[in-house]
């Protein structure tokens, strides 16, 4: 049984959580219910480390022991201070047998504080950031995008790991489902650009009906449900919207044969193929997102031609094999460690 430590600011019931937690969650959880030990450190829901939240602070939810350490600010001190705590003077205690460090930006400097051998899961890097002169471990990459930053770092192509999004299964068919598909299904941490997208349409006549999940319009965002905890939302979707942040929605979506737009950002173009699979627009140009949408409502052709490419999208890729790939390279470094290995330029 391995014992491991994950590092990731949110966990995957925060309100602003997104890919990086859903990956995280989906990965671990199914790492989890094969007998290993894991913990995650994140931030407290409530703000301040001492305020009322709903959420607890302690708690186990998905055979994954989860602490909450503080907010935004105070979370990286207070991991370091938990790491300081696991320790005795000139002794390193070993409580944990690998850390996950889930890096969107720049990593945790896990070895100032243990000799624990650390994996990370690389979602987005920091330009300035460049491989040390110590051999690397391995490296997991969720996306191309993450595998062509850690590239560009310097990290050697035999030690990154590319693990992808993955989608979720699929209930049943798009044939059965194309006469009740009237609604817009959207993911989107703010209401722009899709607000001002959707008041154009409705000047042209156009004003389909919404299924809303995210921070600003998701009654499902307090929980962090995603679609498909919502069979009603996914059954009754004709299009959807995923907007910056949520394009890796897209896999589940395609798989299920619903159209997707998203902004022409790298996960954007990762995850839909434009005019083929979904389509792509320029980020914030309200007008061409509400052309796109318009067309995908009306063009009943085009439409169908689109819904019934995407349903092959989502490839063989799946969640069991992701957390496969995860714990192989886990258990590979526990046998032979291998030191930390971004650095600050």
């Amino acid at each position: 049984m391995l014992r491991i430590l994950v590092l990731c600011a949110r966990d995957w019931r925060h309100p602003r959580a997104a890919g990086v937690e859903h990956y995280t969650h989906e990965v671990f959880s199914r790492i989890a219910r094969q007998g290993h030990y894991v913990a995650w450190l994140c931030q407290n829901h409530g703000g301040l480390p001492f305020a009322r939240s709903r959420v607890q602070n302690i708690e186990s939810v998905d055979g994954i022991q989860v602490a909450r350490l503080g907010s935004r600010v105070l979370y990286r001190p207070m991991v370091g201070l938990f790491f300081s705590r696991l320790s005795k003077p000139g002794e390193a205690v070993r409580q944990f047998d690998v850390v996950v460090d889930c890096v969107n930006g720049r990593p945790f400097p896990v070895g100032k504080y243990t000799a624990t051998p650390v994996v990370p899961i690389v979602f987005n890097l920091a330009t300035s950031l460049q491989a040390s002169s110590d051999s690397p471990g391995p490296v997991i990459a969720p996306s191309e995008e993450a595998f062509r930053q850690l590239r560009d770092a310097g990290i050697p192509k035999r030690c990154i790991i590319r693990v992808p999004f993955a989608p979720a299964p699929l209930e049943d068919s798009t044939e059965e489902r194309e006469s009740t598909r009237t609604r817009l299904l959207a993911f989107s941490r703010t209401s722009q650009p899709l607000g001002r997208a959707l008041k154009r349409m409705r000047r042209r006549g156009l004003s389909p009906e919404i299924d809303a999940f995210g921070v600003h319009g998701g009654r499902h965002a307090a929980r962090g449900a995603g679609v498909s905890d919502d069979a009603e939302a996914l059954a009754r979707a004709r299009v959807a919207y995923c907007g910056e942040g949520f394009e890796w929605r897209a896999l589940t979506l395609s798989a299920h044969g619903i159209p997707c737009v998203c902004p022409h950002t790298a996960a954007g173009r990762e995850y839909v193929e434009h005019g083929k699979t979904g389509f792509l627009h320029r980020p914030r140009d309200a007008s061409h997102l509400a052309d796109l949408l318009e067309t995908l409502f009306t063009d009943d052709l085009q439409y169908k031609r689109i819904a019934r490419a995407a349903s092959g999208h989502g490839g063989q890729d799946s969640w069991d094999r992701s957390a496969s790939l995860v714990l192989a390279a886990l258990e590979n470094l526990c046998v032979a460690p291998a030191p930390e290995h971004l650095a600050t330029v």
